[in-house]
């Protein structure tokens, strides 16, 4: 599906994720990995994007990575295991981008201040609320359900130059109606007004994200894993 991006696109996305990992995008290969020791990092990070592959992992384990098989980096269950120190994975997520702008929304959708972002949150599970990124967005939009109550909240942040990070979510009783796509479409056109590519990030399993991504237009063109360092070697 990579050639309903531009070829333009595509090499912005890949220069912000050659930026994520600490490599210069000219040294990336097609079907090649490019494994980068980053001393400061306490994860093991590993994304395949448009058919390149990059890693980025500390010193302790990156022979290891090194040797590792493809499949298996790229589950972060799996690469928690394989691991030679205690590590917890992080989680799986395919990558989706897109550089057009989505429709406008049908419900009314405005800037969320703090309190609209409390009351959404009131009415998610915490583990859902910390999965959606929100508190670290630079700007989020509020949709509002017909009684006048904050039904959904969307945001992005500007990630490595080219892209925004978007994340969304709709309080429990308001899914399924709209409320989220009419969110996440109101931040999508700022980002890309803002001259950046969306991106967005849908964690393996949860259906419901990949399916909004895709209803807004959104390309699938890699995915990601990463697993964090429980505790270190002597």
């Amino acid at each position: 599906m990579s050639e309903e991006l531009s070829s333009r696109a595509r090499e912005r996305i890949l220069a912000a994720w050659a930026s994520a990992v600490g490599t210069p995008p000219d040294e990336l290969r097609r079907g090649e990995e490019t494994i980068v020791e980053r001393p400061d990092l306490a994860a093991v990070i590993v994304a395949e994007v448009d058919g390149h592959r990059l890693v980025a992992a500390p010193p302790i384990v990156v022979d290891t990575v090194r040797a590792a098989a493809w499949e298996a980096l790229i589950d972060a269950h799996a690469l928690a295991r394989m691991l030679p120190v205690p590590a917890a994975p992080i989680g799986t997520a395919d990558l989706l981008f897109t550089e057009r702008r989505p429709d406008r929304p049908w419900v009314r959708v405005t800037e969320a201040g703090p309190a609209d972002l409390r009351a959404v949150r009131t009415g998610v599970a915490e583990s859902e609320w910390q999965e959606s990124g929100l508190d670290e967005m630079h700007r989020a939009w509020v949709s509002w359900a017909a009684e006048g109550r904050p039904a959904a909240v969307a945001g992005f942040s500007p990630w490595h130059t080219h892209l925004a990070q978007l994340g969304v979510i709709a309080r429990a009783e308001g899914r399924r109606a709209g409320f989220a796509s009419a969110a996440a479409a109101t931040a999508v056109r700022a980002a890309i007004e803002a001259g950046l590519i969306a991106q967005w990030r849908s964690r393996r399993g949860n259906d419901a994200s990949m399916r909004l991504g895709q209803r807004l237009g959104f390309v699938r063109l890699g995915v990601q894993s990463a697993a964090a360092l429980t505790a270190s070697r002597p």
